[in-house]
């Protein structure tokens, strides 16, 4: 177990450059970004920092599962040693 441990967590801190999105997304994103570039303003287009915000997005749900699986093996774990004592 605890090397399964290390190893996703070693996966998941190497990911941190991968960047997805849907295709809607990248097709406004693509557009914006074309959009300021032709228009030569100084003006940061809006669409830079949406991957980092759709990765914080998609891993919410994950680590509320992992850290759920680690509560429910905690207690688990507790109530098998309370079990072999009584």
């Amino acid at each position: 177990m605890r090397y399964f441990l290390l190893i996703f967590s070693v996966f998941i801190l190497s990911s941190s450059d991968l960047i997805s999105q849907c295709a809607m997304c990248k097709a406004a994103l693509e557009s914006n970004i074309e959009a300021a570039n032709m228009s030569e303003s100084s003006e940061k287009p809006s669409g830079i920092g949406i991957n980092e915000g759709i990765l914080y997005l998609m891993a919410m749900p994950y680590l509320a599962m992992i850290i759920f699986g680690i509560f429910w093996y905690i207690q688990n774990k507790k109530k098998k040693i309370t079990e072999q004592i009584g």
